[in-house]
């Protein structure tokens, strides 16, 4: 555990991913980048560049890597479709 002012502001819980999260929000919020998106676009947006940014800290990569091997088997994604047969956005 660090005691690093970025560690203790983030509670040691992935302190890098959480600041670069926070700063690409503050430019997101200052440039009003996601106006245009309804409040639930906002929100499903947010969150996945919060998963995204997540999914770079090294400390849970064989969490995050096992995770996509297991989903990667599922029938649902065995095929050009995504989840309930839906298209993938590329």
């Amino acid at each position: 555990s660090s005691e690093s002012p970025v560690a203790i502001m983030y509670n040691d819980k992935s302190p890098l991913e959480n600041h670069h999260a926070a700063t690409l929000f503050q430019i997101i919020s200052r440039q009003n980048l996601l106006a245009v998106l309804s409040r639930a676009q906002r929100g499903y947006a947010r969150q996945l560049i919060i998963d995204m940014i997540a999914a770079t800290d090294m400390a849970t990569h064989g969490r995050t890597l096992e995770h996509l091997s297991q989903m990667a088997e599922l029938p649902e994604y065995t095929s050009n479709n995504g989840p309930e047969g839906e298209a993938q956005h590329v």
